[in-house]
């Protein structure tokens, strides 16, 4: 039997100044994970309150669902990111894709028995997969050229976009099949969560070569290209290598905070704005329209927000996206009117869609592969550290001072992530002009990877 003849990186291209058929192969397996998993992402927030309710009867504990996905954030994103560098991105992914199958079979046994501490254990680990597939991001910027990247993490995004339009549906069919089958409507929609999860495990591993080695090598594979100085200098550098150095590097300080205040703002108005409008006396159908227009806006716009943060660079994006999550967090608690409102928590959207995928092509832009997923891990656990505390400090504020109050702490949280971005050097998009900080000498070259 004849042996499979293997295809040069340099050849799996589609033309000069083109994106190579393998990365488009690569992108479109990955998006198309995102897009599947995460259509069943939206069962935290729409489900997982409900439970609590018919478990303990308590309101109180409705917000716990939300609030742990924060937490779990925090607790799972260094350890996945460690995994991404040691093991490769697709490890991280099918490690998270696995312990939010375990997850959700455990809420789902946990519903049919009444047992609420088994429930919590089970939303433990669906919130904690959640955090894993967040290495999603980093996995396609591995793959793209510096001038690229802000594009191929967009179009990972724009997965998150189609699976946030799949999730009704998976609500309403499941609930529907649940009706014809006297089987238990809060229990059923958890088993497509595993059924999903498999889909996307073959999608991810059908990615090949692992994104961390594409960037290890990227020169390879976009021959001619001037690749940037994390992987020109720096690629090699061993898994040991500490990542300490690079959290006194502006442009990792940059993606620090604008990630975190984005996450937070963005989580803070989230909660709040039902509340809003249902003060305002809209019922259910309308709040459910203003919440599936915000997430619209965090998605939806991924791909040409991509491009600018390519093309201007990611420092004007990033101060775009400030002014636009500003902008509409003041306008969300201000307004009675539906459509101001509505406008308001889109804006909010899309102010996040720009600081994330700004922010995100800024750390693939200066960390070394080796050690980017740990980067990108402890810039998610501060995010998580915002993304609880906002949203707890935004319904404090509003009980005791109004809605106006909530307005003005949502605009004041975007004025840091404007001003740290006004001071970013960044002479051509991704390129800076700050001091990079000093490590240990890179390890010994290895030949470039060559796909199977």
């Amino acid at each position: 039997m004849a042996q499979a003849k293997q295809v040069s990186p340099a050849k799996e291209k589609s033309g000069k100044g083109q994106i190579p058929r393998l990365i488009k192969r690569n992108t479109a397996y990955l998006a198309s994970a995102q897009a599947v998993v995460g259509s069943t992402f939206q069962l935290v927030p729409s489900v997982a309150g409900l439970i609590i309710l018919r478990l303990t009867g308590n309101l109180a504990l409705v917000g716990l669902g939300q609030g742990m996905l924060g937490l779990s954030r925090m607790a799972i994103s260094y350890p996945a990111g460690k995994v991404a560098d040691v093991l490769g991105r697709r490890a991280a992914l099918l490690m998270g894709i696995l312990i939010l199958s375990a997850g959700a079979m455990m809420i789902y046994f946990s519903v049919l028995n009444s047992n609420f501490l088994f429930f919590i254990l089970g939303l433990i680990l669906v919130t904690m997969g959640q955090g894993a597939i967040h290495q999603m991001r980093i996995a396609a910027a591995d793959m793209y050229p510096p001038k690229r990247k802000a594009e191929g993490i967009s179009y990972i995004m724009s997965g998150s976009a189609i699976g946030a339009l799949g999730g009704p549906i998976i609500v309403a069919y499941a609930t529907t099949y649940s009706k014809s089958t006297n089987l238990d409507p809060y229990a059923t929609p958890w088993l497509f969560m595993p059924a999903m999860a498999i889909v996307s495990a073959v999608l991810v591993f059908l990615a090949r070569p692992d994104p961390r080695d594409i960037a290890r090598n990227l020169g390879a594979y976009y021959p001619g290209i001037t690749v940037g100085p994390s992987e020109e200098n720096r690629g090699n550098l061993g898994v040991k290598e500490s990542v300490r150095p690079y959290f006194t590097y502006y442009p990792i300080v940059v993606a620090l905070v604008v990630t975190s205040l984005a996450w937070g703002n963005m989580n803070m108005m989230m909660s709040m704005v039902s509340v809003v409008l249902n003060h305002h006396g809209f019922d259910l159908p309308a709040i459910s329209v203003s919440v599936a227009t915000h997430i619209l806006g965090m998605y939806a716009l991924s791909i040409p927000l991509g491009r600018l943060a390519d093309r201007w660079g990611r420092k004007r994006v990033l101060i775009l996206g400030s002014v636009l999550s500003g902008v509409g967090a003041f306008m969300t608690p201000l307004f009675e009117t539906y459509e101001l409102i509505t406008i308001g928590i889109f804006l909010v959207g899309v102010g996040w869609s720009a600081a994330i995928v700004a922010s995100t092509a800024v750390v693939g832009d200066v960390a070394p592969p080796l050690i980017r997923g740990r980067v990108l891990g402890i810039v998610e656990l501060t995010s998580g550290i915002l993304s609880v505390s906002l949203p707890v400090a935004g319904g404090y504020i509003t009980s005791l001072y109004g809605f106006y109050a909530l307005g003005v702490m949502g605009l004041a949280a975007s004025i840091p992530t404007a001003l740290v971005a006004a001071l970013l050097k960044e002479r051509t998009p991704a390129v800076y002009d700050h001091k990079m900080p000093a490590l240990a000498a890179p390890a010994i070259q290895r030949p470039p990877t060559r796909p199977v």
